[in-house]
């Protein structure tokens, strides 16, 4: 079979009916309709087998005929790494990924957090010296990575950003919010098309976002040579794929670099760290299992026994001078934990809710009040530099958004995603000034069996991760 390739799509040339058969069959899966429950073929190719060229290291795999690619080649030049700021050193690793990625061209890399990511990305973007293109998906990482890009020495005035307030399509480098790209290309905006063409680099952070149909309108129109997707939470089985897995390799490509936690452990980037799995005391909570929102509320947010077991821990851990971060899902579930936390141990939390407001409560009226970031002056960045804290945050919170030294992290949310336990997880393993590890608590929640079963869920993800297990 022989491939001419394009950035964004490819095209096969057939030798045998039995190539068709084997390229049809793999470009196709059965992806279930999330309104009704049932299940479609969803093609991965046009009326004239035009694919994403992503997937291209994905059929090689799994077709047995030899596949020849014609207009692709990859970048041998062994170009000498760059990062501007000549004070910030790339580490042995980081190198290689670095190396690698620019050889390949395309690709995922897929590095927990600790890993450096925007470092990496920085260090490829600034080696290749070309037009670039880095998308995210909240303005505090917009901001985040431009803060960080200046940090490491590039200079200000090559750097872009597309979002709702700013629109900078001539820059050389531009961070770009993915829902204003979107806009702009809904709206025509003539300069959305000639800034595509001009992009040679395309990184798309948190990339696990990207089989949304927002990331794959904007993908599919950005022509660039070079495409990476950057996150920590990418779990593809290549002899199991999903439609959102043929997406997601589709925009960029397979895993081309993978460093995981235990990796860094032992290297020692990251701390060590340890769970403590809580036995609940036995009660049995009734629930409809087709109701899945009323269920958590009756089993989580409203569970008197679980809570009391968080807010006791949470005691401990504050007495101990950690630094603590409390997950929660329902805004409910963490003003119940706030007023809890405060009336039986005067712990005064802060349950950041995003980039601007907060809540906390207020013993004057016995009630929760929200706060601005910005006007009331409680930056989530202040409780870097206090020596112990207890925040509320929500599971989204976690994603990419470098928050302040963590020491305990007390799984409220009771959730069932392996990317989410990476992300939360993640952001507690960055070495501490101290030298401490993390704490890890978490509740066997055997109520009922919906939560049992998400608890062994989460478990097993952090055993995957090399935590140890201590159940109490």
């Amino acid at each position: 079979m022989i491939i001419r390739y394009g950035n964004i799509y490819s095209v096969p040339q057939f030798e045998s009916a039995e190539e068709r058969v084997q390229f049809e069959k793999a470009l196709t899966v059965h992806e279930m309709n999330t309104f009704t429950g049932s299940f479609y073929e969803q093609k991965f190719y046009g009326k004239d087998y035009r694919f994403l060229s992503g997937l291209i290291p994905y059929l090689k795999r799994r077709l047995s005929c030899n596949i020849v690619v014609e207009g692709f080649s990859n970048d041998t030049r062994n170009l000498p790494v760059v990062v501007p700021n000549s004070e910030i050193k790339l580490r042995p690793y980081q190198e290689v990924v670095v190396k690698k990625s620019i050889y390949e061209k395309r690709g995922i890399n897929n590095l927990v957090t600790g890993a450096g990511k925007t470092l990496i990305a920085t260090a490829i973007m600034t080696t290749l010296g070309l037009d670039t293109l880095f998308i995210v998906h909240t303005l505090d990482l917009a901001e985040q990575t431009r803060r960080e890009w200046i940090r490491f020495g590039v200079n200000e005035s090559e750097i872009g950003v597309i979002s709702g307030n700013e629109k900078s399509f001539d820059k050389k480098y531009t961070i770009a919010l993915i829902q204003s790209l979107l806009i702009a290309l809904k709206s025509k905006d003539p300069e959305l098309e000639q800034f595509f063409n001009r992009i040679r680099v395309l990184f798309i952070d948190e990339s696990h976002h990207t089989p949304a149909y927002s990331y794959m309108s904007i993908i599919k129109k950005c022509n660039a040579e070079y495409r990476y997707g950057l996150s920590g939470s990418v779990f593809i089985d290549m002899d199991n794929v999903t439609a959102d897995c043929l997406r997601l390799m589709g925009a960029t490509g397979g895993i081309i670099n993978e460093i995981n936690y235990e990796f860094l452990r032992d290297l020692g980037y990251l701390c060590e760290s340890k769970v403590f799995v809580y036995n609940l005391p036995k009660h049995v909570i009734h629930v409809d299992s087709s109701d899945y929102v009323q269920s958590y509320k009756v089993s989580i947010v409203n569970n008197e026994i679980r809570n009391r077991y968080i807010c006791e821990i949470t005691n401990h851990c504050y007495k101990q001078n950690h630094k603590t971060v409390i997950v929660v899902k329902h805004i409910q579930h963490g003003e119940i934990l706030l007023k809890q936390l405060y009336q039986s141990h005067r712990i005064l939390g802060q349950f950041y809710m995003g980039s601007q407001l907060v809540k906390q409560y207020d013993a004057d009226t016995d009630s929760i009040i929200t706060l601005h970031q910005k006007f009331n002056n409680i930056p989530i960045e202040k409780f870097r530099y206090l020596d112990r804290f207890v925040l509320l945050l929500s599971p989204a919170f976690f994603e990419g958004i470098d928050i302040p030294n963590i020491s305990a992290i007390i799984r409220a949310d009771a959730g069932r995603s392996k990317k989410i336990d990476y992300q939360i997880i993640g952001r507690g393993l960055r070495l501490k000034p101290d030298g401490g590890e993390l704490i890890v608590i978490d509740f066997t929640d055997n109520f009922n069996y919906i939560y049992k079963n998400q608890s062994k869920k989460r478990i097993s993800n952090y055993q995957s991760l090399g935590l140890s297990i201590t159940y109490i």
